[in-house]
């Protein structure tokens, strides 16, 4: 990957984070992007920089879902939210069963909307106690994203929430049936999440 490889990834990215429509994977990291609008950058450097680091790509996902609109000289600087990324994703089934035991015992109160506010998974990802990778995972499994946007309509936080909630899932890579078998097995009841 060179310094203008990085330059467009780093803009798909952003698109991927920031809009619904828009799909890494679904583009395969496409964006209007030129060679000449890179040359004319006064970051150009940065992004050089970051071609010869070990995994550019990682790095600016962890930025990216971490931060809300990261800088290119952070994600080059900043090895820090990459490393504790990298370390979730590396212990991904480990971490995941340990943040289970952070819910609450009854399956369905996690996930309960009442008078207007937040339901008890979403605040303990927002109070950072549960990894945005674990609520990513549990919310795919459950399908309860629908079930919220009836009333989180005209709630920013909530569409920002869950739009970081859903683009970061395409990033992981995990075995459904096993992480799903682990939540059963957690609330110890037959739960039916298709």
């Amino acid at each position: 990957m060179n310094g203008y490889e990085c330059y467009r990834t780093f803009l798909a990215l952003r698109q991927h984070f920031s809009k619904w429509d828009y799909n890494f994977h679904q583009y395969n990291g496409k964006v209007k992007a030129t060679p000449k609008s890179f040359e004319k950058r006064k970051d150009k450097y940065w992004f050089d920089k970051l071609s010869r680091m070990h995994d550019p790509l990682g790095r600016m996902i962890a930025h990216y879902s971490m931060t809300n609109n990261p800088f290119i000289r952070d994600v080059c600087q900043d090895k820090n939210l990459y490393l504790e990324r990298q370390g979730r994703v590396e212990s991904l089934s480990y971490i995941f069963n340990n943040e289970l035991k952070k819910l609450l015992p009854d399956f369905d109160e996690n996930f309960i909307v009442r008078d207007g506010q937040h339901p008890y998974i979403i605040k303990e990802l927002m109070g950072e106690r549960i990894s945005l990778e674990t609520v990513a995972i549990i919310v795919h499994l459950t399908g309860c994203v629908s079930y919220w946007s009836k009333y989180f309509k005209n709630d920013p936080l909530f569409d920002a929430i869950s739009m970081k909630i859903s683009k970061i899932h395409s990033f992981l890579s995990y075995d459904e049936e096993r992480f799903r078998n682990m939540i059963i097995s957690f609330f110890q009841k037959s739960v039916d999440f298709c």
